[in-house]
């Protein structure tokens, strides 16, 4: 194990050091990239599109086109950090202009708290590299490797296959997923109660990235993740509380700024989820997928182009108030 992290570690270094690097390689090293070479093969410029990390990857846009008629890409990578919808989004846009999109983005409050290391292929990947400036891009070093290799896509970038299910086929249950799931979620609890005053790198791209949508048309419907429920009777305290009001409040200061929706899908009773339809702690099975995608249409259909958005609807007529001898008259 430590001999494969030296070696997948070295791999990068020579990559960063390397210069110029052929796409099949990035492809290797990055599932940006894959999904960037995915989008131009697909054949259509997708009207409705997934972003998010490992949690969104298994929405399906398929689904979503025979039910609701369209047409998208799920563009939802592993550790997905708002700097990865950045670009992919200025990608579409690139490729499509003058194409309305439909965005649905699967967020969670963890994501705000902290700085992380881009992609490999948000520093080496001239497709996506662009929308960074050099010096930005200089901070990150070697970058980091998310392989996409042991995951099975469809056409349209959802995963089908994946290690969740090699470990569910070679006999682990989802009681065992949990209670790992658990484990690892307790020792990484934090005690912070709010989101951070300070504007940091990857909040500023997450505010930059809402007012981007917008200027292109876009008002995009962030989804708060689902959160199985044991894990939520196990981590939940004050902190975790306070977190999610805070959390709350942020997205509501923003709305006053920018246009997009929110649903709070972090309990599963929000869209009569199955508890046994997951794979660990927060990772969905098609079933609830399914249920949550049909959720979200029926409760913000102006995502999916189903009604008109709240921004286009005509204000409602200003009703009079009635006079003292109005509303003395008698009922007719």
């Amino acid at each position: 194990m430590v001999l494969a992290c030296v070696l997948a570690a070295g791999v990068t270094l020579a990559l960063a050091s390397a210069g110029p690097v052929s796409a099949a390689t990035l492809d290797q090293l990055s599932d940006r990239t894959h999904k960037a070479t995915m989008l131009g093969r697909l054949g259509f410029h997708p009207k409705l599109v997934f972003f998010g990390g490992s949690r969104s990857m298994r929405l399906e846009p398929s689904y979503a086109y025979q039910r609701w008629g369209l047409r998208g890409f799920n563009a939802a990578v592993q550790g997905c950090k708002h700097e990865d919808v950045w670009a992919l989004m200025h990608h579409m846009v690139r490729r499509a202009p003058k194409q309305k999109k439909h965005v649905v983005w699967g967020i969670q409050p963890g994501a705000f708290f902290s700085n992380q290391i881009f992609d490999v292929g948000l520093i080496r990947d001239e497709r996506l590299r662009r929308y960074f400036p050099s010096d930005v891009r200089a901070t990150q070093g070697d970058g980091l490797a998310h392989r996409w290799a042991n995951r099975t896509y469809v056409r349209d970038g959802a995963v089908v296959y994946d290690n969740f299910d090699r470990k569910e086929a070679a006999g682990r249950t989802l009681s065992e997923s949990l209670a790992i799931y658990i484990r690892r979620a307790l020792r990484q609890r934090s005690d912070a109660d709010t989101i951070p005053a300070t504007i940091t790198r990857t909040r500023r791209y997450f505010e930059k990235t809402l007012a981007y949508m917008n200027e292109h048309g876009c008002e995009p419907l962030l989804i708060i993740m689902p959160i199985h429920p044991k894990v939520i009777r196990a981590v939940r305290d004050e902190h975790w509380d306070n977190r999610r009001a805070s959390f709350a409040e942020y997205l509501a200061a923003l709305q006053e700024i920018h246009r997009f929706t929110v649903l709070d899908f972090t309990f599963i009773s929000s869209f009569d989820g199955d508890p046994a339809a997951f794979y660990d702690g927060v990772h969905m099975k098609r079933a609830n997928v399914r249920r949550f995608l049909r959720t979200a249409v029926r409760k913000a259909p102006w995502a999916f182009g189903r009604a008109p958005s709240p921004w286009d609807r005509p204000a409602p007529a200003p009703t009079s108030t009635p006079t003292p001898e109005e509303s003395s008259a008698p009922v007719l």
